[in-house]
């Protein structure tokens, strides 16, 4: 089963590119380093970054990997790194992030060793002005998230689910259809079968209103999307004035 552990709080911060003990100070997630500096009228962003201008800076954590863990998957989950991120783990690059904005992940799977601490190291470069319309900030400015999966498990992102439309009766009762999908990926050498149990919950009870299952063959190395449609009766509709929610597992 997959598990997520946030890593927001403890890193070393220090500008420059990262170099081992060169950490200035401790900091917990989301922080904006821009923001911390001086303005200048003659920097190239202008009045869209409100003056302000930041050079390349890094961030630094110990993470510990269980030896549990040998034989899974581990990613860290970044909700946004402004901007040109590099990641690494105990020196070796695990990825490059170009855009600030996007969600990403980076597999440092190969790079770790189970059973012990694990440095990661993320540098970040966004002196490349004008980046964007309007005050970007600059570092880890959203949340970090350390994922242990097994080698068969849902891609990033990859859950969907949309409304293909909502009948009424001539009673007057709703129905409601959702299409509802899976992307799966099989990073065994074996090809795999794996069955996917969708679960559409009330967002403020917690209340399972439907659950479906589908079954899906997974090629070695590759993905496969489980699809299936709920129905729901009398579906309690979104509206400004009654905001009801539900969520999709």
């Amino acid at each position: 089963m997959a598990r997520s552990i946030s890593i927001d709080r403890g890193w070393s911060f220090g500008l420059g590119a990262y170099a081992r003990g060169s950490e200035e100070r401790t900091v917990d997630l989301p922080h904006d380093y821009m923001i911390e500096g001086d303005v200048d009228p003659g920097v190239p962003s202008g009045a869209s970054s409100g003056y302000y201008t930041a050079g390349v800076a890094h961030y630094a954590r110990d993470i510990d990997i269980p030896e549990a863990w040998a034989e899974d998957k581990v990613f860290l989950r970044f909700d946004g790194a402004m901007m040109n991120a590099t990641v690494e783990a105990n020196g070796a690059k695990a990825c490059l992030q170009h855009y600030g904005y996007a969600p990403f992940e980076a597999d440092i799977t190969g790079l770790v060793y189970p059973g012990g601490k694990n440095r990661v190291a993320v540098t970040v470069d966004p002196a490349m002005q004008p980046n964007s319309r309007w005050y970007s900030g600059a570092g880890l400015f959203r949340l970090v998230t350390l994922v242990h999966t097994p080698k068969t498990h849902l891609t990033m992102g990859g859950l969907s689910g949309q409304t293909r439309k909502i009948e009424v009766s001539p009673a007057g009762g709703l129905t409601a259809f959702l299409q509802v999908g899976a992307e799966v990926k099989n990073e065994n050498a074996q090809n795999r079968v794996a069955e996917v149990k969708f679960s559409l919950m009330r967002e403020d009870t917690g209340e399972t209103v439907i659950e479906r299952k589908a079954v899906i063959q997974i090629p070695a190395g590759g993905t496969a999307e489980a699809r299936t449609t709920l129905t729901v009766d009398n579906p309690l509709l979104w509206s400004a004035d009654s905001p009801e929610l539900y969520r999709l597992k």
